[in-house]
């Protein structure tokens, strides 16, 4: 009888496990080479195998053919792909903010490869990504991911036009949320940054004998490491709104498609 349900209901799992494996390659947590292919792979396996009673509780139509199997199989590994992409520019902001005052610290040239973000980071950016990578766990948002993708098998099956341009300025919005939110985390360190600038620009035209310039490094590093340790208690408290913000908002999303037409 196992046989038979899933011979009946083969083609609602390979949609089912491409929408998942779909979060998986974008998603926080999920992507990037730390969780090697096939950890994903088995990982959306077996969650597909738990979801696929749940989606046929929900009178999902079965494609007819295979060329609506391969639509489909497309659609939604686009609709897994963007809903994990859209979480992970939200939280990849503190990484971000690393990027921008690492290079007023003096820090630009001391990257290290990050395997989360596949490329190479400052230092302080791997830090602030394991940092936020914690709070994400900490909520449970590797959960809750799993949970919005199994939700969005109720709200919508296919993409149309409309639904499609919603995903579309959703990943803009989450972009502009990765610009905006890092540059408000990494403005007290440049602020400060600038202000020694000015000061040793000063002490320069003051006394000349001076080598300001290398004076001035030593001093934008111990000052900008002081004032990231002060602001450390603020940082958490904002990545932890930045991912309890995340995570709502991908729900919003998901009911925004549904609201669109997504079929």
């Amino acid at each position: 009888m196992l046989y038979e349900a899933f011979y009946r209901y083969f083609e609602i799992f390979l949609v089912v496990f491409v929408r998942m494996v779909g979060m998986f390659t974008s998603a926080p947590f999920f992507s990037g080479q730390a969780l090697p292919m096939r950890v994903k792979l088995s990982f959306a396996f077996f969650v597909s195998l738990v979801l696929v009673p749940l989606v046929v509780g929900y009178n999902i139509p079965q494609p007819q053919g295979f060329m609506e199997l391969g639509a489909d199989m497309v659609v939604n590994f686009v609709i897994g792909f963007g809903l994990g992409s859209f979480v992970y520019f939200c939280v990849s902001a503190f990484q971000n903010a690393a990027h921008m005052f690492s290079m007023q610290m003096g820090m630009g040239i001391n990257e290290v490869y990050d395997p989360m973000s596949e490329q190479q980071t400052p230092a302080l950016g791997n830090v602030l990504g394991i940092l936020i990578l914690l709070l994400f766990l900490r909520v449970d948002g590797h959960i809750y991911l799993v949970q919005v993708v199994a939700e969005s098998f109720r709200s919508f099956w296919r993409l149309d036009g409309t639904s499609l341009n919603i995903l579309v300025k959703s990943l803009g919005a989450g972009i502009m949320v990765l610009f905006d939110t890092g540059l408000r985390i990494a403005f007290p360190v440049i602020a400060v940054s600038l202000l020694l600038d000015v000061a040793v620009a000063m002490i320069g035209r003051v006394a000349p004998q001076f080598n300001v310039m290398i004076m001035g490094f030593h001093i934008k590093l111990i000052v900008g490491f002081v004032v990231l340790w002060l602001f450390l208690p603020v940082l958490v408290n904002v990545g932890e709104a930045l991912v309890d913000q995340a995570l709502s908002d991908v729900y919003r999303l998901v009911r925004m498609i549904k609201q669109g037409g997504g079929a």
